[in-house]
């Protein structure tokens, strides 16, 4: 079963501007996928639409699973857990969302601490996790 699949998404902001047309993928466990293209082209949008982030004043078509079930069909509170727990995105513009002077691995405490992760030996234990999953060696100088 694919853990993300995405079947013919299209998304127009304000009834003119098509942002997206008709993207369909999918990703099966364990696979790692890079979405890439020039700059407006539509790649921030199309994982704002995944996790559940439609921005106002846009009208989107298609279906997304994340999964194996509809993004639209999950409440909000859910979404905000599964954006918690399961799926991330980092965000264009880091330098607005990252301190450039404190280590990864206290931004990443500040992160878990925000959705319920509590004392120091499991936000580690989560943040070596999180990393290995990413392919990332080396963790203790990482953290």
């Amino acid at each position: 079963m694919a853990i993300l699949e995405l079947k013919h998404i299209s998304l127009t902001y304000d009834g003119i501007r098509n942002i997206l047309d008709d993207v369909s993928f999918s990703v099966q466990s364990g696979e790692i996928i890079g979405i890439v293209g020039e700059s407006g082209s539509g790649k921030s949008t199309l994982l704002h639409v995944i996790l559940g982030l439609i921005p106002d004043g846009s009208v989107t078509k298609g279906e997304c699973f994340l999964f194996g079930r509809s993004a639209s069909e999950r409440k909000r509170r859910e979404l905000k857990k599964l954006r918690g727990e399961e799926v991330a995105m980092i965000f264009q513009d880091t330098g607005r969302y990252m301190n450039p002077i404190s280590r990864v691995g206290a931004q990443y405490k500040e992160y878990l601490t925000a959705h319920g992760y509590r004392g120091r030996k499991k936000c580690i234990e989560k943040e070596k996790e999180m990393l290995s999953r990413v392919h990332l060696k080396d963790t203790e100088r990482i953290l």
